[in-house]
């Protein structure tokens, strides 16, 4: 997938261009690039570290003891025919050491009269439910929301004026090698080389020219997305929750 141009919409000919596809691109252009960096140890900001984030464990880290105030971990426990998912105090000092807490609701198998407990997820879904700002702060949202979007659309302008810039460059450059080429300054296959490797740039430029044109997004569509989201942040986590 880091090497071939089919995952971003596109197939590559025989003399080396890259040719539109009629297929829906998978992943975007930067991604892509990045991942040719990657493959020719290119990239100098790449940062190996551990992964603390767990689609199984969205709390994880998150969340914290509440008798040490330590952040709390998770895990899989195996059961006589599956696993069961819970969080735990790993600090050695606390008194609810190892401690487990179910990340599920679930109902005890004895006694048979037990009620359910609830588990850490549901609480935290209550828990949200009871969230909802103040209209003072929705007021101080929607002035920073505003001033943040206009800072955006100017980003976006000196972005795509950039890169516009990098494509004339191409341009250029592939004129260049063209002339230089007639002139028989360059051989026919020196040529046929560079005019393959400068038209794949082009073809890329302007693919993310193209995503950055249309990322801009009608300010009261993005408004009216904030405002649902930061009044009934719960819907969001029972969408998303495992």
């Amino acid at each position: 997938m880091l090497k071939s141009a089919f995952y971003i919409g596109y197939l590559k000919h025989q003399d080396g261009r890259l040719i539109k596809a009629q297929h829906e691109p998978l992943i975007d252009v930067p991604l892509w690039e990045k991942g040719q960096q990657v493959r020719n140890k290119q990239s100098h900001n790449i940062i190996h570290k551990r992964n603390f984030y767990s689609p199984d464990f969205v709390l994880r880290r998150f969340t914290v003891c509440g008798y040490c105030s330590k952040p709390l971990t998770s895990y899989w426990s195996q059961g006589r025919t599956e696993k069961y998912p819970y969080y735990y105090c790993k600090n050695k000092d606390c008194e609810k050491y190892g401690k487990m807490i179910a990340r599920d609701t679930y109902t005890p198998k004895k006694p048979f009269s037990a009620k359910p407990i609830e588990g850490l997820h549901d609480e935290f879904y209550e828990y949200l439910r009871l969230v909802k700002p103040k209209d003072k702060w929705v007021e101080a949202f929607h002035e920073v929301f505003i001033t943040r979007y206009e800072e955006r659309k100017q980003e976006l302008q000196s972005e795509y004026m950039r890169k516009m810039d990098i494509i004339k460059q191409l341009g250029d450059k592939l004129d260049w090698v063209v002339t230089q080429g007639r002139k028989g300054n360059l051989s026919e296959a020196i040529v046929k080389k560079q005019s393959a490797e400068v038209e794949q740039k082009m073809t890329l430029a302007q693919m993310d020219l193209k995503e950055t044109h249309s990322e801009k997004i009608e300010i009261e569509t993005l408004l009216n997305h904030a405002y649902v989201f930061i009044r009934t942040p719960h819907l969001a986590w029972y969408e998303c929750g495992p």
